[in-house]
């Protein structure tokens, strides 16, 4: 095995003695030196994580709020008999892809394994990867509920609607 040694260039070795290095300034002196190199117009930025991206990204991270919102029909759904007005609108708006969505076996299962991965994919933007790691957040609050009522309401509890079917009682037509 033959190893050959590494040297430094002369000339970069003089190139790095040659450089002096400022003293390291204390106290008010460091301060002033700071607050002078903020306001130092070339070296305004943004924000240091966020810049927003092209449409096509900030449209996809979007799109994944609609997941909680069509999710949340299970959990609408008492709401939607004490106020039909707004399940009326929720149903034009959303009725279609809630159907789809509730109606094929494991789809919301699948769909939560998807907005795992998109959020850990190191090769979606990070403004895709944040929001969908908000939907994906949103949707596991929702789960809990929900699996909740559905168990509690096949097993026959009484008045699971009640909370929500009180107040229509107050409305006069």
């Amino acid at each position: 095995m033959d190893l050959k040694s590494t040297t430094v260039p002369q000339s970069n070795v003089l190139q790095m003695a040659d450089k002096k290095k400022d003293p390291e300034l204390l106290g008010w002196e460091r301060l002033k030196k700071a607050l002078e190199e903020s306001e130092d117009p070339k070296k305004k930025r943004g924000p240091p994580i966020y810049e927003p991206g092209p449409y096509q990204f900030q449209i996809f991270a979007a799109l994944a709020y609609l997941i909680p919102i069509v999710d949340a029909s299970e959990l609408g759904k008492y709401m939607f008999e004490a106020y039909p007005i707004v399940g009326e609108t929720y149903n034009s708006l959303f009725g279609t892809a809630a159907a789809v969505y509730n109606g094929v076996p494991f789809l919301p299962f699948a769909v939560l394994f998807l907005m795992s991965y998109i959020c850990r994919a190191p090769s979606f933007p990070v403004e895709v990867r944040f929001h969908f790691a908000q939907a994906f957040i949103v949707c596991l609050v929702q789960f809990i509920p929900s699996l909740a009522f559905g168990l509690l309401e096949k097993a026959g509890v009484p008045g699971m609607g009640v909370l929500y079917n009180t107040g229509n009682k107050n409305i006069t037509q």
